[in-house]
């Protein structure tokens, strides 16, 4: 008797010391990401990197932990992948730290939200970049400026030089994600535009620090223009938060699903 007592003892204390997916709740609908285990959402700015200024006075920083909190919310309501943000107060971080945390998290993809500006306020539209080199054109190399400008010199920024950027993507490793980039970020941009109907600025390229040494696909989303009198106040507003984290999941979702049809 003593020892049926402890068997059943065993296989229950057993029982609860297993994973939590590997016994999935009745009813658990959330999807299974095959190849999208671990999502690493990098909320720009924070701290005394505040990014642009939108309506209000509204730093980016406070809207991109907005938007990443909410696409974290999300992520765990329709899958069951694990999600990791690089921040969730206001605090600041080194450009390349982020993406070091997630490549020691084994993040399987990486995205960097942010708030897009112009010195016109006339800039409008969402617009998705991968790593390059060298800014595609004029208006991409002062966005860069003004997304890395304003970091105080110990975020290592001034350290980014092109000589190094190139050997990087010379590494093998690196350029079989800059690849999977390319496609991560086109099925983003186009979940995106379909979701919040607004305009599309393509998919580019730049030299992001904040990608350089990403070991997954990885991405800086520009989610809008805070500085465009609609398209700010917008970007504030919570249902269209949700909207925007909508459309981030759609595309992780049909990333993962070209994964898995077209490895």
């Amino acid at each position: 008797m003593l020892s049926n007592r402890f068997s059943i003892v065993f296989l229950l204390a057993l029982s609860l010391s297993l994973p939590a997916e590997a016994e999935p709740a009745k009813g658990d609908t959330r999807l299974v990401l095959e190849a999208l285990k671990t999502i690493v959402i990098d909320p720009g700015h924070g701290g005394e990197n505040e990014g642009c200024i939108g309506p209000a006075n509204v730093r980016e920083k406070v809207v991109t932990l907005e938007v990443a909190l909410e696409i974290e919310r999300q992520l765990r309501a329709r899958t069951r992948s694990e999600v990791i943000l690089t921040r969730r107060t206001d605090r600041f971080i080194g450009l390349r730290e982020r993406t070091r945390l997630a490549n020691e998290k084994n993040g399987d993809v990486f995205i960097s939200v942010h708030m897009n500006a112009s010195p016109t306020g006339s800039g409008v539209g969402i617009e998705t970049f991968l790593l390059s080199a060298t800014a595609s054109d004029e208006e991409t190399r002062r966005l860069v400026e003004r997304e890395e400008g304003e970091i105080p010199i110990h975020a290592e920024v001034e350290t980014v030089r092109k000589g190094e950027l190139d050997s990087v993507l010379l590494d093998m490793q690196l350029r079989a994600a800059h690849t999977l980039s390319e496609r991560f970020a086109s099925r983003i941009q186009e979940a995106m535009i379909r979701t919040t109907k607004a305009t599309s600025r393509g998919v580019k390229q730049a030299p992001f620090a904040v990608l350089k040494e990403a070991k997954m696909p990885a991405i800086v989303l520009e989610c809008g223009f805070l500085t465009h009198p609609k398209e700010g106040f917008l970007l504030l507003n919570a249902d269209y938060q949700k909207v925007i984290a909508k459309g981030v999941v759609d595309g992780l979702i049909r990333f993962d699903q070209s994964l898995r049809s077209d490895p």
